[in-house]
C-alpha cells in the first residue's frame, strides 16, 4: 500500500451476485504459495461462506469475510476483525442498508478507509464464474500496492 492507512474494500452488490465465490476466489489466491510463499492462513469457519485471517501476505495482514446479509455482517466483522489487527480487510455488503452501515461502522471503530467496489455481474452463470474470478485477481491488486 502507498500509505500506512488500513483499509476496507467492500464488495457491493444486490444477494445472490457472485460475492461469496469472487471472496472464496480470492482467498484462495491469496493463500497460492507460489504467489505470496509466507503466507499464512487462519480460516475461521466456512466452507460455502469464509472467514478468515491471512497473515504475510505482501508484508500485510489481511482478513477476508464473505458474510454480507443483513443478519450476521455487524457481529462477523466486529468479532473477527474489530481488533484492528488486519492493515486490508476484504469483505461482501449488499448495495445499501444495514450492511453498508455495518461496514463503515467497523471503519470508524478501527481506523479503516473504505473503499465500495462495485461487483462485476453477468446474467449468464457460465460467463459470471470467469467473471468472479477476474474480479478476485483484480483485487489482489489491493495487496500489491
Amino acid at each position: 500500500m502507498a500509505s500506512n492507512t488500513k483499509k476496507i474494500y467492500a464488495l457491493k452488490a444486490a444477494a445472490n451476485k457472485g460475492k461469496t465465490a469472487t471472496l472464496l476466489a480470492l482467498y484462495a489466491l491469496l493463500i497460492d504459495k507460489k504467489r505470496f510463499p509466507n503466507a499464512k492462513a487462519t480460516r475461521h469457519f466456512g466452507e460455502k461462506e469464509i472467514i478468515a485471517t491471512i497473515e504475510n501476505v505482501n508484508g500485510h495482514t489481511v482478513g477476508l469475510s464473505s458474510y454480507g446479509d443483513p443478519d450476521n455482517t455487524w457481529d462477523k466483522l466486529d468479532y473477527y476483525f474489530g481488533d484492528g489487527k488486519c492493515d486490508i480487510i476484504f469483505c461482501a455488503c449488499r448495495t445499501r442498508g444495514i450492511t453498508v452501515d455495518e461496514v463503515n461502522r467497523l471503519a470508524k471503530k478501527c481506523g479503516y478507509e473504505v473503499k465500495f467496489v462495485k461487483k462485476d455481474t453477468e446474467e449468464s452463470a457460465a460467463k459470471q464464474e470467469n467473471v468472479n474470478k477476474a474480479q478476485a485477481e483484480g483485487l489482489l491488486d489491493y495487496v500489491r500496492k
